[in-house]
């Protein structure tokens, strides 16, 4: 088990701590959230409190790394560089990603509205997990021409 996969019942770290593993895979510390499991994406708040990535969401976007599953555990999500446990819809290899109709999913069929912005698909997805490369994602709801 490395450091960015462990779930803390006490806080390690200050919230939104940033650290980087050997690779120069880059994760930031947050607050849990109900239900969240490994792989799934998530957006944060001010305060990085975190919610299951869903339609129409605004802010900074990550994967989570483990079950930091209720407000009381910390974890990490992964913001930058190869990811290889994404939780996705079917997708296929090099393209956009997009928020999901399944909460902490990405599918790759184009939603208004719903891009995420700073991540693609490396490979087609193996079982609903695709490996993704992450240039610190974001969403904004905004439709783009």
């Amino acid at each position: 088990m490395a450091w960015y996969d462990e779930v803390d019942t006490v806080k390690k770290f200050p919230l939104g701590h940033r650290n980087k593993d050997v690779n120069g895979n880059e994760y930031v510390y947050l607050k849990g959230v109900a239900s969240n499991a490994s792989g799934e994406w998530l957006v944060w708040d001010e305060d990085y409190a975190t919610t299951r990535l869903t339609a129409d969401e605004v802010g900074p976007v990550g994967v989570s790394m483990s079950a930091f599953d209720v407000t009381t555990e910390f974890g990490w999500a992964q913001i930058y560089g190869k990811n290889t446990v994404a939780k996705s819809d079917t997708v296929a290899a090099d393209k956009a990603v997009y928020i999901d109709g399944t909460a902490g999913r990405v599918d790759d069929a184009d939603v208004a509205g719903d891009s995420v912005h700073g991540a693609f698909t490396m490979i087609a997805d193996a079982t609903n997990v695709v490996t993704v490369l992450l240039t610190y994602p974001w969403v904004s709801d905004i439709a783009h021409d």
